[in-house]
């Protein structure tokens, strides 16, 4: 899993999963869920480097028990709080002949704009690697 760090630095995100992954099996597994327990332990108010020592400390072999709550206004926020916010990519998506382009579209809260939600996997979408959830969505043509 890739985590992100929340805007006040006490909150922690998913922000992808690695492909061939014991978290990429798991379909719950996405772009927004915060963590709130690992291993029955709170990690509420913890920052990132806490979150990663609780997770590598678990035993090889052994579950790892996450519990989390999908707070995607959160996960922008933070994307949203990092310097490169303000960068702008170019994403080319080419269509696929009755295939749908697999990107998750998502409002913003209080009209802040469009934000890519998730991107389907195996998808044309999937193919771009400058696309991601939280980016907001400028123009589509």
């Amino acid at each position: 899993m890739k985590l992100l760090e929340g805007e006040n630095l006490d909150e922690v995100y998913v922000n992808g999963v690695t492909t061939g992954s014991v978290a990429a099996s798991n379909p719950s597994v996405k772009h927004g869920l915060r963590f709130t327990k690992i291993n029955r332990t709170s990690v509420v108010g913890k920052s990132k480097a806490d979150c990663v020592h609780a997770l590598k400390s678990a035993a090889a072999g052994r579950t790892v028990n996450l519990e989390m709550v999908y707070d995607l206004a959160g996960y922008i926020r933070a994307l949203q709080s990092k310097p490169e916010k303000n960068k702008c990519v170019m994403v080319e998506i080419t269509p696929v002949s009755g295939k749908e382009l697999g990107v998750r579209m998502i409002d913003g809260a209080s009209g802040q704009g469009t934000f890519v939600e998730g991107i389907d996997a195996d998808s044309p979408a999937s193919a771009c690697q400058n696309l991601q959830p939280g980016l907001r969505i400028l123009e589509v043509n």
